[in-house]
């Protein structure tokens, strides 16, 4: 009576190649700039003074690099699957 439901777009290789792997570049760019801001607050409460070392810079600019990095890569992926054209 009730069948089973299995989304086989999750079980294809070029959606977990293209999309998926994206996802996760979109998602670590989005924790590396959480990790950024947590230092942010903690230095600048610690301190008082502006925490912009060039390590600080440099995390920010790598997780900014890879959030966009990971949507692009998704962009990319839905069109090479055929899910999304214009």
């Amino acid at each position: 009576m009730f069948e089973r439901y299995s989304p086989t777009i999750f079980l294809d290789k070029l959606f977990t190649e293209a999309v998926m792997a994206g996802w996760i570049v979109t998602l670590l760019g989005a924790g590396i700039l959480l990790l950024a801001g947590a230092w942010w607050s903690f230095t600048q409460d610690a301190s008082q003074q502006s925490p912009r070392s060039g390590l600080w810079r440099g995390l920010c600019t790598l997780g900014f690099v890879a959030f966009l990095a990971g949507i692009g890569w998704q962009l990319v992926g839905y069109v090479r699957f055929g899910i999304l054209n214009w």
